[in-house]
């Protein structure tokens, strides 16, 4: 099997969550020598949200279910996210000019915010002064995953 690129397995596994809507993704690529695909979808049948991660360096096949791990988020935790931001300017269309491959970090999320219906952001490697409003959000999604990438 022809092996994948960072890119094909982010599509593979936006194409296994296609029919869940996406409330956030987080993509940290080549980031302190990790590559990790997070995101956080609202489960169709039970209306629950799920934040779920892979480490795109282990995912080897088209078999995502194999290289799923998740944790359950509680819809208060989302509505009070959306509350939040709601209130907050936030600079949510950055992209930083000085982007590589290493250390790059792109969040998108389906977060209404003051002024916009979305954020959608990339820099490198440390979270800019415009958008410090997104701090708390990092660390709300780290907190929910395993100790090892607490680091972040």
């Amino acid at each position: 099997m022809k092996e994948l690129n960072t890119n094909n397995k982010i599509s593979l596994i936006k194409k296994y969550y296609k029919k869940y809507p996406l409330f956030l993704e987080l993509s940290l690529l080549n980031y302190e020598g990790y590559n990790l695909y997070i995101c956080i979808n609202k489960m169709s049948k039970t209306g629950d949200y799920r934040l779920s991660w892979f480490d795109l360096d282990e995912l080897q096949t088209k078999d995502i279910e194999k290289h799923l791990s998740c944790q359950y988020i509680p819809l208060d935790t989302i509505n009070l996210i959306n509350d939040i931001f709601s209130k907050y300017i936030v600079n949510s269309k950055y992209k930083d000019k000085l982007l590589t491959n290493e250390n790059t970090v792109i969040l998108k999320a389906n977060i209404k915010t003051q002024t916009d219906d979305n954020i959608d952001v990339s820099f490198k490697k440390y979270l800019p002064k415009s958008l410090s409003h997104l701090y708390d959000l990092f660390i709300f999604i780290f907190n929910n995953m395993p100790e090892k990438y607490r680091v972040f």
